[in-house]
């Protein structure tokens, strides 16, 4: 899938290194309208960057009702699952100061990130693949 040009502007936007969102999609492989899951943990994942469903979880302090984003506009519309993943990629970095570890927390969220980092790991080889 070619990345629409949401993703450069969100990139922009939230600084996020463009190269690192590439990677990610590629290593995450989703779609517009995937639905993948449950995982062990119940959890679904959703649309083009594969962006988890616990992220819409009240209880990890999430706030994406607030701002009306909804799990079927993050599987359907690859530039609202865009504009989150790095939204929440950015957020991430911010509480960390830490990309690989942002990677990892976007993937399996901020309680279970030690579990995601054999993926944080696959992004990175893709990563170094397109440098």
């Amino acid at each position: 899938m070619d990345l629409p040009q949401c993703v450069e502007e969100f990139t922009r936007y939230y600084q996020v290194p463009q190269v690192l969102v590439e990677s990610i999609h590629d290593v995450e492989a989703g779609w517009p309208g995937a639905k993948v899951g449950p995982n062990k943990h119940g959890d679904f994942t959703l649309g083009v960057m594969q962006v988890n469903s616990l992220w819409f979880d009240e209880k990890i302090g999430s706030d994406l009702k607030r701002y009306g984003i909804t799990p079927e506009q993050v599987q359907h519309d690859p530039c609202t699952n865009f504009a989150m993943s790095i939204w929440l990629l950015r957020e991430q970095y911010r509480r960390t100061g830490d990309w690989s570890r942002a990677v990892a927390q976007l993937h399996a969220g901020p309680r279970r990130w030690k579990e995601a980092i054999p993926h944080a790991h696959d992004v990175y080889r893709r990563l170094e693949q397109r440098q």
